[in-house]
């Protein structure tokens, strides 16, 4: 039985923020490498797990829905590292959970567009295009920008996929409506991301050396400005 104090929603609030700046301050801190960043994302998760247990019910969902982004955060950096497949899809089945309790539409999308991707990787096709659909019904929903930023990433992810089965076609269209949708939010993160899949785009088209360069320098620059933002936000 759980005999710690229900925390109010003031202190909560406080809490979650502090929680949120750090999981951000790992993401964006270039100094760390990848065992201690995914050593503070365990640990933010469960800060977050603990506060999840005794929080008021009125900020619960407030929780809920950070430990689902605390949880792709750490997912991202344990598959890269580990490989284990099987592991990653048990940390996206629960985010995914965890982010529909919240009610957080934004963080079920961004859930449910890592989760598509995994699934793609275990060849489970048809249960990632469910998942990404749902992400896409979920970024077409409205016009604002944390949607068009949730649309414009599963498209990149979709042209990704849409390379490795030699859809080039596809992949160009999809990656040229992320970059419209990037561009007009100026996601320096997202269109870091976008050049590096025009890259590759750019080969699978046999364009010349010179305009596959400019793709990867342009990804560069953009990733470089979106650390530099992340970086005097936190100053």
């Amino acid at each position: 039985m759980n005999d710690q104090p229900i925390m109010s929603p003031l202190e909560l609030q406080c809490q979650l923020q502090a929680i949120e700046a750090r999981i951000e301050a790992a993401l964006w801190d270039s100094s760390l490498d990848d065992a201690t960043a995914l050593s503070r994302y365990e640990q933010e998760r469960e800060a977050l797990e603990a506060l999840l247990a005794r929080c008021d019910p009125a900020v619960r969902p407030a929780c809920q829905a950070l430990l689902a982004y605390a949880l792709l955060r750490e997912d991202d950096l344990a598959y890269e590292m580990t490989g284990d497949l099987s592991a990653s899809l048990e940390r996206l089945a629960r985010a995914v959970g965890l982010a529909e309790a919240s009610g957080d539409e934004i963080q079920m999308g961004r859930c449910l567009m890592v989760q598509g991707e995994r699934l793609m990787v275990a060849e489970h096709p048809a249960e990632a295009t469910i998942a990404w659909e749902r992400c896409e019904a979920i970024g077409r929903a409205g016009d604002d920008g944390k949607r068009r930023q949730l649309l414009g990433w599963l498209l990149i992810l979709r042209a990704r996929q849409a390379l490795r089965e030699h859809a080039i076609e596809l992949a160009a269209g999809l990656a040229q409506e992320a970059r419209a949708l990037l561009e007009a939010i100026e996601d320096e993160a997202g269109l870091g991301a976008l050049y590096l899949v025009l890259a590759l785009l750019y080969e699978a088209q046999e364009r010349p050396i010179a305009e596959i360069a400019i793709a990867r320098a342009e990804a560069g620059r953009w990733t470089a400005r979106a650390r530099a933002r992340h970086k005097a936000s936190d100053a």
